[in-house]
């Protein structure tokens, strides 16, 4: 196991290849044997639950289990409640723990509710999409989503520990695959260089599954070397898209994923920036080649709609009067743009002259 830090916490963390069968051992190198909770979905359940508890109760952990149902929206206030009466009726106590088992809403559902039980709950993550292997550990905040207001309720929160396996997304489909990849282009975008370099030599989603290993050990180098610097401005940039996702999400609910929804929001983004002189025309033609080949997409009509503008507003936050995007000046040059509320809609429909 390696440590990082953050948010001024040390984090244990594993990435490996077909390490799962190892990962009981490995959870009680982190913690004496407890009583544990392991929170899933029924998808991520079906093939690798029994597995878990059974690699856990070996090492003398007392496990209970709770399965949430896939198919619904797990990142509202109803599933923070249902998980808070289900670590009560449990009777777990801040010495105990809970194990996230699953992608980017279990993960978030569970890290709330885990920190505001009781004060604070320890919690494992062991994620199951390629977004959330990638990069949710470094975002330092559990988020809900509440009707339209999506992301809008957060809590610093950092997880005991991450453990990766790679060939845990040999349980999802290609699409799966290929919208959890438009996480890995927004890094790779901002690092430039051979992280880039690295998604440029993507052709297919095969090709994803063969470099998942590789692409996410780039993606955590890349983001340890930015909250290395300890600054608010230097980690802003990790958010590069995430604010137009959000928007997208808010106004198209469930029919898009939330990797095709950055994918489109980051090219949107750029195609924006390239047209007031911020970004150069070639990089959004990159990012929006390495998106296409794996046949995201890179365009929506709600980008063009004025409700769309007052859904970024409300996602990025407006400090002063003014609003900070995060775009790109060229690959591996991330740039943060600052305009006055006001300025906004004209630049995001495209109808504001040159800066």
């Amino acid at each position: 196991m390696k440590t990082i830090e953050i948010n001024k916490q040390e984090v244990a963390y594993q990435i490996g290849q077909d390490t799962w069968p190892t990962f009981g051992q490995v959870i009680a190198q982190c913690w004496s044997p407890r009583q544990v909770m392991v929170v899933t979905d029924d998808i991520v359940g079906n093939h690798y639950l029994n597995g878990l508890v059974t690699q856990l109760r070996a090492q003398g952990f007392w496990v209970g289990t709770l399965v949430l149902p896939s198919q619904e929206d797990l990142k509202g206030l109803a599933v923070t409640e249902q998980l808070t009466l289900a670590f009560e009726q449990a009777g777990l106590g801040p010495a105990d723990g809970v194990i996230a088992l699953g992608g980017g809403q279990v993960l978030d559902s569970v890290g709330l509710a885990s920190g505001l039980y009781r004060g604070g709950m320890p919690m494992i993550q062991i994620p199951t999409t390629l977004t959330a292997q990638s990069e949710l550990a470094f975002r330092q905040q559990a988020v809900l989503t509440v009707g339209q207001a999506v992301n809008r309720l957060k809590m610093d929160y950092v997880p005991a520990a991450v453990l990766i396996d790679v060939a845990l997304l040999d349980s999802l489909s290609d699409e799966e695959v290929a919208a959890g990849y438009a996480s890995l282009v927004a890094l790779a975008a901002l690092a430039g260089g051979q992280f880039f370099s690295l998604v440029q030599q993507v052709q297919t989603v095969a090709a994803i599954r063969q470099q998942a290993l590789a692409l996410i050990q780039a993606a955590w180098a890349y983001q340890r070397s930015v909250i290395a610097e300890q600054t608010v401005a230097q980690s802003q940039v990790l958010t590069f898209g995430q604010d137009f996702a959000a928007a997208l999400t808010s106004l198209v609910g469930s029919n898009l994923r939330y990797g095709e929804t950055l994918s489109i929001g980051m090219v949107a983004l750029l195609d924006r920036f390239s047209q007031h002189g911020y970004t150069q025309a070639e990089t959004t033609e990159q990012v929006a080649d390495v998106l296409t080949r794996v046949k995201l997409p890179v365009f929506a009509s709600e980008i063009g709609d004025p409700v769309f503008v007052k859904r970024v507003i409300a996602t990025a936050g407006v400090v002063n009067r003014r609003i900070s995007l995060v775009g790109l000046a060229q690959i591996g040059q991330p740039i943060v743009v600052t305009k006055d509320v006001q300025k906004l809609a004209p630049l995001i429909l495209g109808t504001a002259p040159h800066d």
